[in-house]
């Protein structure tokens, strides 16, 4: 994962591991720019994680996401709190759900337990990767 200025200059490698199929996305920083959230895959194994761009320490917080043990898909966090939107995936559906998390330093924590915000949708497709409007205070 890099970082460069908009013309392509200046690149700086923020995390690298060597894995076999590389799949990064859902991409996003906090709100305060010290830490970057993704995900990684590597075959069939996918990890939700958090990184601490000053001291280079990796938190994975996959398991705290996890409701009922569906996989994470399409996280954002929100520009004004320490909130994370999601999808849960199940067969057949996906729900959204928020969470909160905290930063201390370069210790990065989920607090509390998930908030399902919507009913299964039973499309089958799941919703993209959300985004936080923020209009007015409210």
């Amino acid at each position: 994962i890099m970082i460069m200025d908009n013309d392509g200059s200046n690149k700086t490698v923020l995390y690298s591991e060597p894995v076999e199929e590389p799949w990064y996305r859902d991409i996003c920083w906090t709100r305060d720019g010290e830490y970057l959230i993704f995900s990684q895959a590597d075959g069939g194994n996918r990890a939700v994680k958090v990184l601490h761009i000053e001291s280079q320490t990796i938190t994975e917080i996959h398991g705290g996401m996890h409701v009922g043990g569906l996989g994470v898909q399409n996280h954002w966090t929100s520009p004004l709190e320490n909130k994370i939107v999601y999808m849960l995936i199940s067969p057949g559906g996906s729900d959204l759900y928020m969470m909160h998390y905290e930063m201390d330093g370069d210790e990065f924590k989920i607090k509390g337990t998930p908030l399902q915000l919507t009913d299964e949708l039973s499309t089958g497709h799941g919703y993209q990767q959300p985004d936080w409007m923020v209009w007015d205070g409210q």
